[in-house]
């Protein structure tokens, strides 16, 4: 469900790469240095800029956010890193 409502997100993000880059290489190399309406069309930036805000509105909104209880038990923590640009980190 996630992955099908982020699709028009995932497609936009892509259109900027010109491909793999070579090992040990940075990605930035491989990147385009355009700006994104250069290369998307009107309809594809509605469409993202549609699904973002959707996406923003479900993570705001309830039952998403919610007071801890610490009483029940403890937390998971997910962390996934990169070498070239950071890291993430989800509690649940």
């Amino acid at each position: 469900m996630y992955a099908a409502r982020m699709e028009p997100l995932a497609i936009l993000k892509t259109k900027g790469l010109k491909g793999s880059p070579i090992k040990g290489h940075p990605r930035r190399q491989y990147s385009s240095h355009r700006p994104i309406t250069e290369f998307a069309t009107e309809l594809e930036l509605k469409a993202a800029h549609k699904v973002f805000e959707d996406i923003k509105d479900l993570l705001y909104n309830a039952p998403v956010l919610a007071f801890p209880d610490f009483i029940v038990g403890g937390f998971i923590i997910y962390v996934n890193g990169s070498k070239e640009f950071g890291f993430s980190i989800a509690l649940h």
